[in-house]
Formats: C-alpha cells, structure tokens, sequence
C-alpha cells in the first residue's frame, strides 16, 4: 500500500503538493499537477482516511463515545457508510480528473504528431 509520501517520491514533488491536488487547490501548476496524478495512478494511491484524521488531530485519535445506547450504535454505522460514501465518491473524482488528464495529453500527443508531419514533409 503506497504513502502520499511515496507519491510525492515519485512525482518529486513535497508531501504538500501531493496534499494539494488531492484536495483540488486552485495555487498548484498544471504541470505539478499532471505529475501527481500520474504518479497516484501508477502507485494505485488509496488516501488512508484513519491517518488523515489522526493528522489533523494533532496524532491524538478523536475520543469516541462508548457504543452502548442504541442511538450510538447507530450513529456509528451511519458514519461508517457515510466515510465510505465519500471514499467511493473522492475515488469517482480521482477517475474523472485521470481521464480528463488523459484526453487532454492524447490531444497533444495528435498534435505533435500533426507538426512533426508537417516538418518531416
């Protein structure tokens, strides 16, 4: 299972900048960004929703209420599906930006293709 840390390894960009096109920011380069995605396509790169919370909590896990009630367990299960919602529906982003990507480099391969024609003739 690979890292943002490996990501950004392979895309020889910082941790930072991986965090910031997987989070769509406006202030990263196109071509910043074309790295990063394919260097999260051909790693396979999953963000590990655990380790993001534990990020922004400072390393501390978030204190969870006992699951004793009823509505508590409820609650849980509830979040549970809904982590896993949008787990499903970052991923579904992920694919659509990757084939946006992939459009628009098969475009520009046609038309270096197209050039390299026309001063080869």
């Amino acid at each position: 299972m690979s890292t943002i840390r490996d990501v950004a390894k392979l895309a020889g960009v910082s941790v930072a900048t991986v965090s910031r096109v997987i989070n769509r920011a406006a202030n990263v380069s196109h071509e910043k960004t074309s790295t990063v995605l394919s260097a999260i396509s051909s790693l396979q790169y999953q963000p590990n929703v655990s380790a993001a919370q534990l990020s922004r909590n400072g390393g501390v896990p978030k204190r969870r209420k006992q699951l004793g009630s009823s509505s508590n367990r409820k609650r849980a299960v509830i979040d549970n599906v809904q982590a896993n919602e949008q787990n499903e529906l970052n991923r579904i982003d992920r694919v659509r930006a990757l084939e946006e990507e992939n459009s628009r480099l098969k475009a520009t391969i046609a038309k270096m293709d197209r050039e390299l024609e026309y001063y080869w003739r």
